[in-house]
């Protein structure tokens, strides 16, 4: 009598799926590992120029030198978003241009 699961044919496809299994998961581990959603441009940015971009942006645009300025409360909110953001230069960035956009319509 002949046991069908110790038959050379089933033993030569179970090695087959493991190997592929592990090679699938070999490329699957390199790809992930080299690939990821980080940008690193923005990691060094937020390291060396935040801190400095912060602290002109809290001199040219406190609150204190608008206070007769018509946009007066969007300026006090915009000024309270970058102290939220103080350390994502790319957020600070664009609290700058939007700076810039609202003394820009008001004049």
């Amino acid at each position: 009598m002949h046991n069908c699961i110790y038959s050379p044919v089933w033993f030569f496809l179970f090695w087959i799926f493991l190997i592929t299994s592990f090679i699938f998961f070999l490329k699957k581990s390199k790809r992930n590992k080299y690939e990821s959603d980080v940008n690193m441009k923005d990691i060094v940015d937020s390291i060396f120029k935040t801190q400095t971009l912060y602290k002109s942006l809290k001199k040219k645009y406190h609150p204190d030198r608008f206070s007769i300025h018509k946009n007066k409360e969007q300026l006090n909110v915009l000024y309270q978003e970058m102290e939220m953001n103080k350390s994502d230069y790319k957020s600070l960035t664009l609290i700058e241009s939007k700076f810039i956009e609202t003394l820009k319509d008001s004049l």
